[in-house]
């Protein structure tokens, strides 16, 4: 982000009266201004013009999801969760960062993600399961993201037998597909550190035409942060659900729901902030989940982060904790027995929080039905 728009973005949050503070998940969970989205920009300003230091600031830019419900509720779209990720840059340059953020980097000098994991063994055996293989190279390739493979690879599977489940050519597994996209880096601080890994990945992808992305949040990355660092990423992005749900329209896949969709609703459907905010997709997910599953649940409630992203659960695990109980709480409220989100992130986090809890990724809701 160029100076002068970084600090146009400071001054717009600074100068506004904090309208957008009833939509905070986490300042509204920890029930203090500090976190709030505007007292955070005027942290950073504060940082970014050194009237106090990285040191005293410490943890406190990392008290954010990067829901980005603060720059939809903002009249003027103030990217915040960029203009936090600027401020933790200060913070991490200064070494300041907290151990466990620090640790998610050098999980990255290992082993090239976020996990520190060799996450080729999963998506072979993943696409073992799913009776196909890893390949060195296709022209639609499918990119799980990391903590999918490494949390939920059943997820790999689901996908690739949802995908002929609707009569639709199977996307390549190829080993770009057991890549990382890179976002917890810049979630860290690490700007230089995404910077170039993303440049890396994007000559990786070359030749490949388009890219099935299963983690909302991956697919944010490659078509808002790759561009915002100038890094050209030639090739089209699709997330799975939109890619299912093209592909269950085109061919008229039949659909096992039919009978269900006036009857109670077995699913309650999480809408997961990389998909309805960060990409503005809302049709396709919940479209994909009513062929699925017949009629499907809405949670109640003014906020649906769960906490599963920018780092939370490492730098705050307490919030992003509260965060989920709350929408599991919302979920059971609704009486439906099965709660779908389109985020392997999303999952992961649920059912960490917890294990008893019915929770389900929308892929593999597909692939099932």
């Amino acid at each position: 982000m160029p100076e002068s728009t970084e600090d146009r973005g400071l001054d717009t949050c600074t100068t506004c009266p904090t309208l957008c503070r009833w939509s905070c998940p986490v300042a509204e969970t920890e029930a203090r201004e500090t976190t709030s989205p505007q007292r955070l920009v005027v942290l950073s300003s504060l940082l970014k013009q050194e009237k106090i230091t990285a040191e005293t600031v410490g943890v406190t830019p990392y008290h954010c999801s990067h829901c980005y419900a603060c720059v939809e509720a903002c009249l003027h779209h103030n990217d915040v969760p960029m203009l936090l990720s600027l401020a933790r840059s200060r913070v991490y340059k200064a070494g300041a960062a907290p151990a466990g953020i620090r640790e998610v980097t050098a999980n990255f000098a290992v082993a090239g993600n976020a996990q520190g994991a060799q996450l080729d063994v999963a998506l072979k055996e993943a696409a073992q399961e799913a009776g196909t293989g890893v390949q060195h190279e296709g022209e639609t390739v499918y990119f799980p993201g990391c903590s999918t493979l490494e949390n939920s690879p059943e997820v790999v599977t689901d996908f690739l037998r949802a995908v002929a489940l609707q009569g639709a050519p199977v996307p390549a597994l190829t080993t770009v597909s057991a890549s990382c996209c890179g976002l917890p880096l810049l979630w860290a601080g690490d700007l230089v550190g995404f910077t170039l890994h993303a440049r890396r990945l994007a000559e990786r992808l070359k030749g490949t035409r388009r890219l099935i992305v299963e983690d909302p949040t991956c697919a944010h990355a490659f078509l808002v942060r790759y561009p915002w660092l100038k890094v050209e990423l030639d090739v089209e992005v699709q997330t799975s659900a939109a890619f299912l749900a093209d592909a269950a329209q085109k061919n008229e896949a039949p659909t096992s729901a039919e009978a269900k969709k006036n009857g109670p609703a077995a699913c309650a459907f999480h809408r997961s902030c990389g998909q309805l905010r960060g990409l503005h997709e809302v049709e396709a997910p919940m479209d994909l989940l009513t062929r699925a599953a017949g009629a499907v649940a809405e949670l109640p409630g003014e906020h649906d982060c769960c906490g599963a992203a920018g780092l939370l659960p490492t730098a705050a695990p307490a919030t992003a904790r509260a965060m989920a109980e709350a929408r599991l709480e919302a979920f059971r409220r609704t009486g439906a027995t099965t709660l779908v989100t389109s985020s392997p992130r999303c999952l992961a986090h649920l059912r960490s929080v917890d294990p008893n809890a019915s929770v389900e990724a929308l892929t593999s809701v597909v692939a099932k039905s």
